[in-house]
């Protein structure tokens, strides 16, 4: 069996041959029998100190190493290598600062890309104008609005686009906006509401084509209008308020706003509403009768 003597000196020359992990791994077992032994205390720290010694020196030496590719601005390749010593970031706070400096510089590098992208982007729809890769374009402003780049700039220029755009297509379809194919101009603008829901010349010319067509409506058929109106005057008379009501609905169809038609609708509601509440009340009484007249009390009970 070796003695203490010998014992520590074979640790002694494990730290000489910087054998530390075989060094720290005897004093520890030495300790754990022997834990108030100074000599292997102090054989312990001494092991931890050239340890932090050596670990200092290599880390300092790979922190330099990799300044290359911070100066070559490769931030991510940097960030990347950097990763595996922050084990060691209690001991080296220098490794965190390191790491937090490379991020900010990466984030630096990524807003000059980004700034220069837009530049560029600003300049085309500048220089092109109506030629223009419209959905192209606002693809990309897209991608910028989830990198916590400057929303309300990005927003700005979406928008130039998008008035680029619909002022664009009023003007190639200047000949429909002014037909009389209310229809299919109202499907158009809708399609140009879908590009830009805010832009306010397509919501007016939507409402404004929309009364148009309802003018159009009017006046196309309003000897149909006229007629039946005549009819409903005469079945409201006739006391057939389903059918007067059924005929209001139709005209309410073509002119919504038509007041002689909203009035007959609403008076013969009211009207068809007491005739049912008459005929259930009198059916109540005639059931009621009846069961009176089937009794099987009936002739059995007194009268005083």
């Amino acid at each position: 069996m070796e003695s203490t003597k010998e014992i520590k000196q074979k640790i002694d020359e494990m730290i000489a041959s910087e054998r530390w992990a075989e060094a720290y791994k005897l004093v520890n077992q030495i300790l754990a029998l022997d834990p108030e032994n100074g000599g292997f205390i102090k054989q312990k720290n001494k092991i931890e100190n050239e340890v932090k010694r050596h670990n200092e020196r290599a880390i300092v030496s790979e922190l330099n190493n990799l300044e290359k590719l911070l100066k070559e601005g490769k931030y991510e390749e940097y960030l990347g290598k950097i990763a595996p010593l922050q084990t060691y970031i209690n001991d080296f706070p220098i490794i965190g600062d390191k790491i937090v400096a490379a991020k900010k510089m990466m984030d630096a590098s990524y807003q000059d890309k980004r700034n220069a992208v837009i530049k560029d982007l600003e300049k085309e729809v500048k220089e092109k104008g109506e030629t223009l890769d419209f959905e192209k374009t606002l693809t990309k402003l897209d991608q910028f609005t989830t990198s916590n780049f400057d929303i309300a700039h990005i927003n700005s220029l979406k928008q130039k686009v998008k008035q680029i755009w619909i002022g664009k297509l009023l003007k190639e379809n200047d000949g429909l906006l002014n037909s009389q194919k209310y229809e299919d101009t109202i499907i158009f603008l809708l399609k140009l509401k879908k590009i830009d829901s805010e832009n306010q010349k397509v919501l007016n010319l939507i409402t404004k084509t929309k009364n148009r067509y309802q003018e159009y409506r009017i006046e196309s058929q309003k000897d149909f209008i006229f007629k039946t109106i005549e009819e409903i005057k005469t079945l409201y008379i006739k006391k057939s308020y389903d059918s007067a009501i059924q005929l209001c609905e139709r005209i309410l169809l073509i002119d919504e706003k038509n007041v002689i038609a909203m009035n007959y609708a609403a008076k013969s509601l009211v009207k068809a509403n007491k005739e049912s509440e008459k005929q259930i009340y009198q059916q109540i009484k005639e059931n009621y009768l009846k069961i009176k007249q089937n009794s099987p009390l009936k002739g059995n009970l007194v009268k005083i």
